[in-house]
């Protein structure tokens, strides 16, 4: 018996022509057959077409897209009809919604769906009828996938609205799902669809990248990571439904096996001493609701607040620490989060002289025990923050005087390893928790993992509070914490049931490109990794001192000569004024904190249209179109700058530097350091040609290649 809805069915004995124009009824590109034949990876060479900042691009036509993900959905596998039909409305979304928030295209580079397929681009999931249409329209799509030739998606209609509408917001493209999950710091920009740190959701290669002390584009590998586990869960899901029980045991299996790799990689006791957060400043909010739940006001001693997150002091307070929570809700910036205490105190100590040195590590020590000293005396817990390592590189307080204290204050002060940078070894967060400390760790600085994805490490007395062990334990987490975390992403125990149940995408997918990146790392030898690191590190070290418009600050490396800490992994170095050249200062003048700014900005731009006509222009025009992407500016305290602060930039070391990839460490480093050189060099080009730029104000380039 014909199913009512075959009339709309493509019969495979029509030609090419009557499909395009049935097809272009109903909007949906139709491809030739040689356009059937493309492999999976059609439209990868999709480039750029923008002027000055390159902002425009080309995209693979729906049609691709959506076979592409249909293949990718099959998996060579036959399925039943219901199935097939999720697979469908799957993939068709992802097409639909491919494109990053803001980022630009060309004109014509992708046309608008319309009629029933318009559907797919909305955030919520149509009504059953226009569903129903939807389907109809995209059916005849099938018979291009091998493994589903003969299946009749529509007879497994019946069950779609309700499954679509259970998962619709799990069903977009892996760089539009990247992009969501977090506060505003994650949204892209009109134009390039880059966030305010430079990167966004997308793989740009051709970026030379040096800006993991900062944020990173996802790789490759990472983004290849984050498709693979979208997929893979979009599986799982149409093969669980009805069964809503089944599909939540998917969803929280996803979530354990995330939290069990980062207990394997760092020496975590068990998964269930992971809480993930969406950003590491989310961590420092966490780590202030469990260091309250033993009852009295905290006090946070922050050494470096200037050189953390900017948003820590005030997630540390439990306050909002941006307009918008990682569940999307919009709240009051500053405003105390609901069941945190207005009376906790957050204390800065500086770790910088006033004239930009670093503090001796004795000195700030003396300036936290003073306030523990106060805190403890009005009957307040202290939690005591430990940075390894500060934007610039800095290890504070010591180590070994942070123990000293703890001992000295039994049982009254926490300490927190802000670790974010993640710049240690990986057993060295298993060491810091056997101390009984925590650890802030993330997977998107060191690991250039894709920005936000951050994870609050639990020592044993931490995790016992959960579970309502101690003393002057209070009821619960602060309800406000709903606003920002699901609670399979934190221990199932009493304190914790006060969190909703539910499932952030965004930062399962950002953490499965992260892991990446970490499981490249790891498989690395240990002696292969060093010999990288310090091949990187000595040859642009002296690149930075060679440059005539730069100064490199001094790091505490240590060690035999040529060999390099981990922590040191950032080199930060000022920037001369455009006016400024040793020949005619003694003490030149160095870009404040604005001009960094916008020169951070224009590294990443094309500025080949700024270079004038010459004998050397043409290599000169394609030097300054590469994009640059260097750590972004750093306050220091420095006299020669105006207002007394400079900006500081940073060239740092990340995983992708270090693992160890298809050719010699002697060669591929040599290769970075290059690189290095050519940032360089586009940086000095700026400041030679800085008014003239600055006059139009290039924006950073989006992603070539799609």
């Amino acid at each position: 018996m014909q199913h009512p809805r075959t009339a709309f069915l493509w019969q495979g004995g029509r030609n090419v022509h009557e499909r395009k124009r049935e097809s272009q009824a109903l909007n949906l590109p139709v491809r030739s057959g040689q356009d059937a034949a493309m492999p999976d990876t059609a439209g990868l060479d999709a480039t750029a077409t923008g002027g000055v900042e390159g902002a425009c691009h080309t995209f693979p036509s729906f049609n691709a897209l959506l076979l592409r993900e249909l293949e990718a959905l099959f998996a060579g596998a036959v399925v039943l009809p219901a199935i097939a039909a999720r697979y469908l409305i799957a993939a068709a979304r992802a097409a639909a919604c491919t494109t990053p928030p803001g980022l630009a295209v060309a004109d014509g580079a992708v046309v608008p769906l319309a009629g029933p397929l318009a559907c797919l681009a909305e955030p919520f999931a149509p009504p059953p009828g226009t569903l129903d249409a939807c389907l109809m329209a995209l059916a005849p799509v099938l018979a291009q996938v091998p493994a589903s030739r003969g299946v009749d998606a529509l007879a497994g209609a019946e069950t779609l609205h309700p499954w679509a509408c259970a998962v619709w917001d799990l069903l977009p493209s892996t760089a539009r799902i990247l992009a969501s999950g977090g506060d505003e710091r994650l949204d892209g920009q009109a134009g390039n669809g880059l966030n305010r740190y430079g990167v966004g959701s997308l793989p740009r290669p051709e970026v030379l990248a040096f800006a993991s002390s900062t944020a990173s584009d996802p790789s490759p590998r990472g983004f290849a990571a984050a498709r693979a586990a979208r997929l893979s869960l979009v599986r799982a899901l149409a093969r669980d439904w009805p069964d809503k029980a089944a599909m939540a045991a998917t969803v929280a299996a996803t979530v354990m096996e995330t939290k069990a790799f980062l207990a394997g990689f760092f020496g975590v006791d068990s998964p269930d001493h992971v809480i993930l957060a969406a950003s590491g400043t989310d961590c420092a909010m966490a780590a202030t609701a469990v260091c309250a739940l033993r009852g009295s006001p905290v006090t946070i001693v922050l050494p470096g607040a200037e050189e953390t997150g900017s948003g820590v002091p005030q997630a540390a307070r439990g306050r909002h620490f941006a307009s918008r929570t990682a569940h999307g809700v919009a709240v009051e910036k500053d405003g105390v989060v609901e069941g945190f205490s207005p009376r906790t105190v957050c204390v800065p100590v500086a770790v910088r002289e006033a004239d930009g040195a670093r503090r001796t590590a004795r000195d700030v020590l003396a300036d936290c025990t003073v306030h523990i000293e106060q805190a403890i005396r009005m009957g307040r817990r202290v939690l005591l923050y430990v940075l390894d390592v500060s934007k610039t590189g800095l290890v504070m307080p010591d180590i070994a005087g942070v123990e000293a204290l703890c001992q000295r204050f039994p049982g009254q002060v926490d300490v927190l390893v802000d670790g974010c940078q993640a710049r240690f070894l990986p057993e060295q967060a298993g060491a810091f928790l056997r101390r009984g400390w925590a650890v802030m760790v993330t997977g998107s600085k060191f690991y250039a993992g894709p920005t936000f994805c951050g994870a609050l490490l639990l020592p044993r007395r931490w995790r016992a509070r959960l579970a309502g062990e101690g003393e002057g334990q209070h009821a619960g987490l602060p309800p406000g914490l709903a606003d920002y975390a699901w609670r399979t992403e934190w221990p199932a125990a009493p304190a914790t049931a006060c969190l909703p149940e539910g499932f952030n995408a965004g930062l399962f997918l950002r953490w499965q490109g992260a892991c990446a990146e970490m499981a490249a790392f790891a498989a690395t030898p240990e002696r292969e990794r060093q010999h990288r690191l310090d091949l990187f590190l000595s040859g642009v070290a002296k690149a930075l001192s060679a440059c005539p418009m730069v100064r490199l600050l001094p790091t505490t490396q240590a060690g035999e000569a040529g060999h390099w800490m981990w922590e040191d992994s950032i080199l930060t170095f000022l920037v001369l004024a455009p006016s400024a050249r040793e020949a005619d200062h003694v003490r030149p003048a160095v870009l404040d904190m604005e001009r960094s700014r916008r020169l951070h900005r224009w590294l990443q731009a094309d500025l080949s249209p700024y270079v004038p006509d010459g004998p050397q222009a043409a290599g000169l025009r394609a030097l300054v179109a590469l994009p640059c992407h260097v750590g972004q500016p750093v306050a220091l305290p420095c006299a020669q700058a105006l207002g007394g602060v400079a900006g500081a930039l940073r060239i740092a070391a990340s995983a992708r530097h270090v693992t160890a990839g298809e050719a010699d460490a002697a060669t591929e480093t040599a290769a970075l350091v290059r690189d290095v050189g050519q940032v360089l060099g586009k940086l000095v080009f700026v400041l030679d040609h800085w008014e003239s730029i600055a006059a139009r104000d290039p924006a950073p380039c989006a992603a070539g290649v799609f």
